[in-house]
């Protein structure tokens, strides 16, 4: 608007000149003849007629005011519009530049005819906002554009003023920068970090939790953008989406995983609106950014428990199914023996009789088994096992756990051999200890030949104590030692003698031996023989404690662990 004007009061000023010339009488010299005069002066009023008339629309349809001061005789003119700008009647228009200026405060006043007498000195036009108090004591802002008129010689002769009262514009100005003050206080209390972006998606201001967050300050995400930030698996995907809400104007929502400012990676969830000033010009986005880390944390281990629980039950129905077979076979065998002594008692032998008593006994016996086993470790999968570690002397544990199983390792005439030192004690809960050694010295006579020969053996491994039972049995293939301790794997082996058996009992034994942070391992040999190993924590004045040891750290078995040897 201020080039139209400038142009028009330029061509006024062409017109104000030709008119001059003609009143001296030099437009004669110009021209010729006074005919062609006068037809120039028509179309020269005419002309300057229609530029005050567009003048006059523009400036009132822009609310303007325009004045004009003559530096030689110091006459000051005004249009009507100035006089209601200031909040003056017409009467009371001040007849100079002065009484104008006495209506501005004494700083903007001394402000203006500083900038004047530079415009005159140098020829210089300016641009100023100031205030005025009208009459009635009511405050004004104003903008001016102050242009030097030069005469033909190139000095200043005029000033001429156009002026417009922003006011609104001014308090608009006061509004937005209170709302972006308490906007920055608002965000800088906020503990999530906060950041808003330009229209082509530029930081223009990040609060405290942001920068405390990354590390960063306002100048690096300019210089750096917001991008390097991103891990680079997200960022293209993540700035996709966030362009395309910035073009769209739409809202922004996505998650990326995002440098800290200590280097770790963590995620996010940004959420952002599109913002707009009072006349809905688009102004960018302003948006949080909050730390979701945790919450990602816990759904995937929700996932992972999800994962394990249908693991678990689909292993927990294998071995229901194992063990309804293996529980079928006792009954089976009952249900023969019994029908055979109803149906054929009279006819059998007192042999007879006492073999199918024998066979019965034994049946009853591995049933007996079977139920205990699996009854101690229903207990241990719901934690309801008692868990009471104390001192045990391991030699009498095992001798006495020998003498349980002599009567059975006779029958295939097989020998135990213990090279337990004496004074060696253990920490162990008495009764799971028990179980283990029951379950093994089972094992080892069940796949021993006859004759065999069954060593049970004990080393001091630090704060550990490390015990093997060594058989010199019918041992394992590659594949059967890799399935042992498997829930899901678990099958019954026959033993040398025919012995049945489900594999619970040495499931039951890792469950134990972990219970005390020990370790489980197998070492065996087709036709060689099998040696099982395991640790439990060393008793000791100095190590004892209320539960068991730390797990040693010389160990390179980890808990399960099998070992093949060909």
């Amino acid at each position: 608007m201020n080039e139209d004007i400038e142009s028009l009061r330029r061509r006024l000023e062409r017109a104000e000149a030709v008119l001059e010339a003609i009143r001296n009488e030099e437009v004669d010299a110009v021209v010729g003849t006074r005919k062609i005069v006068l037809l120039k002066l028509q179309e020269t009023e005419k002309e300057l007629r229609d530029t005050e008339k567009r003048l006059r629309l523009v400036m009132d349809s822009a609310k303007v005011a325009s004045w004009e001061l003559d530096l030689a005789t110091g006459n000051f003119t005004s249009c009507a519009k100035l006089r209601r700008m200031f909040g003056l009647p017409s009467r009371d228009c001040p007849q100079s530049r002065d009484e104008y200026l006495s209506l501005y405060t004494e700083e903007d006043r001394e402000r203006i005819q500083t900038a004047d007498e530079h415009a005159i000195r140098t020829g210089e036009q300016y641009e100023m906002e100031y205030r005025i108090r009208r009459p009635n004591g009511a405050s004004r802002w104003l903008r001016s554009l102050v242009v030097p008129v030069a005469d033909d010689q190139g000095r200043v002769v005029k000033l001429a003023g156009i002026i417009t009262d922003i006011t609104r514009d001014v308090r608009t100005r006061e509004v937005l920068r209170e709302s972006e003050k308490r906007f920055r206080i608002m965000a800088d209390g906020s503990p999530f970090p906060i950041w808003v972006n330009d229209v082509r998606g530029k930081s223009v201001y990040v609060n405290q939790a942001y920068r405390d967050f990354f590390g960063v300050t306002l100048d690096d995400e300019k210089k750096n953008g917001w991008q390097v930030q991103i891990h680079p698996e997200d960022a293209k995907s993540y700035t996709k989406e966030f362009m395309n809400a910035l073009q769209e104007r739409r809202v922004f929502t996505a998650t990326a995983r995002v440098r800290r400012h200590d280097g770790k990676w963590r995620w996010i969830k940004s959420q952002a609106t599109p913002r707009f000033s009072e006349t809905g010009r688009f102004l960018g986005m302003v948006g949080s950014s909050t730390d979701i880390t945790d919450h990602v944390l816990a759904e995937e281990e929700v996932t992972r428990k999800n994962e394990e629980l249908e693991e678990a039950l689909a292993e927990r129905d294998r071995f229901f199914s194992i063990i309804a077979h293996d529980l079928r076979s006792p009954f089976m065998g009952f249900l023969v023996f019994i029908k055979m002594l109803t149906e054929r008692i009279d006819n059998l032998t007192l042999h007879e009789i006492q073999r199918l008593s024998g066979d019965m006994q034994q049946s009853a016996q591995n049933l007996h088994k079977l139920l205990e086993n699996l009854l101690e470790w229903s207990l241990s999968q719901r934690g309801e096992t008692a868990f009471d570690p104390v001192r045990c002397e391991l030699a009498e544990t095992v001798n006495h756990n020998i003498d349980l199983i002599k009567m059975v390792a006779l029958q295939k005439g097989v020998e135990f051999h213990s090279d337990i030192p004496e004074g060696l004690s253990i920490l162990a809960d008495k009764s799971m200890l028990n179980t283990i050694l029951r379950n093994l010295f089972t094992n080892a006579v069940k796949f021993s030949n006859v004759s065999g020969e069954v060593r049970v053996c004990a080393v001091q491994n630090d704060s550990f104590v490390e015990i093997s039972v060594k058989d010199d049995g019918i041992g394992m293939d590659q594949q059967s030692l890799s399935n042992l301790l498997k829930l899901d794997k678990m099958h019954s082996r026959k033993g040398t003698g025919g012995e049945k058996g489900t594999g619970l009992g040495l499931l039951l034994c890792k469950e134990f031996i972990e219970k005390h942070d020990g370790n489980i391992w197998v070492n065996s040999k087709v036709d060689k023989g099998t040696t099982i190993y395991f640790t439990l924590p060393l008793y000791a004045h100095d190590l004892m404690t209320d539960a068991p040891a730390q797990r040693h750290k010389n160990r390179d078995f980890a808990p399960g662990v099998m070992e093949y040897t060909n």
